[in-house]
């Protein structure tokens, strides 16, 4: 139970990069852009456009996110970023949702919003979502740790793999509702109860989880180092 926490977070951190929406959106474009009225070549585009929009998703990202956000921070902001994106796209496709030329302007807000959505994703949690996890647990334990968060994910996908055609056929755009959920609950847990791990130590990031022995730890490599610059500054220059 000791290393409980950390695994339960690291499983959940990356069993949410699939309730956020982001495979089924990937696997099931042409569904979602159908419920919008867009098919055929128009439908083919518009999903290479929204895997386009990752790859620049990723470059912000190494340009202005990567170690300068604390880890924490990017990812309940891009949680909360993703549910607005999510619920914008939900209220368009239930409102411009049947095929038809009156409701093309609508149709096309909504696949604005869907490439927003592909470039959150990727600002926010395509590095995230691997490196957070490995973090998270000591070395020896890591390898193990990962592995097991890396196999929440995979059932998760499986589990909505599963569902989501169900879903869409009786439910259509209201499926979104699910997505938005997730990310929104996603965004108070990370808030409030993940520590934050970007630029520490790992006997640092076993304090945040209130380890004992590497509390004592550092507290005396901390005394070590200030008695250290103490003993320095009163020492006499040799002549």
């Amino acid at each position: 139970m000791r290393y409980f926490h950390r695994t339960l977070m690291a499983a959940f951190i990356a069993s949410q990069s699939q309730l956020s929406g982001a495979s089924v959106r990937q696997n099931f474009q042409n569904t979602f852009y159908a419920i919008l009225g867009i098919t055929g070549r128009q439908s083919l585009l518009v999903s290479g456009i929204y895997g386009f929009m990752g790859v620049i998703g990723t470059i912000i990202y190494l340009g202005i996110v990567a170690d300068r956000w604390p880890r924490a921070r990017t990812l309940w902001t891009g949680s909360l970023a993703l549910s607005v994106s999510i619920a914008i796209c939900m209220a368009l496709s239930a409102t411009y949702g049947q095929a038809g030329e009156s409701n093309m302007a609508g149709a096309r807000a909504s696949i604005t919003f869907i490439f927003i959505y592909s470039a959150t994703f990727a600002i926010f949690f395509n590095t995230m979502i691997w490196v957070v996890p490995s973090e998270l647990f000591p070395t020896f334990l890591r390898s193990k740790g990962t592995a097991f968060a890396v196999s929440s994910k995979s059932v998760v996908a499986i589990v909505l793999s599963q569902i989501t055609p169900l879903a869409l056929a009786e439910v259509s755009w209201r499926f979104y509702a699910l997505f938005i959920a997730c990310n929104t609950a996603a965004s108070v847990l990370y808030f409030f109860f993940l520590p934050e791990t970007g630029g520490k130590t790992l006997e640092e990031i076993s304090e945040l989880f209130g380890d004992a022995v590497a509390v004592g730890m550092h507290a005396n490599i901390k005394k070590l180092d200030a008695t250290s610059v103490v003993h320095a500054e009163g020492s006499e220059p040799r002549k």
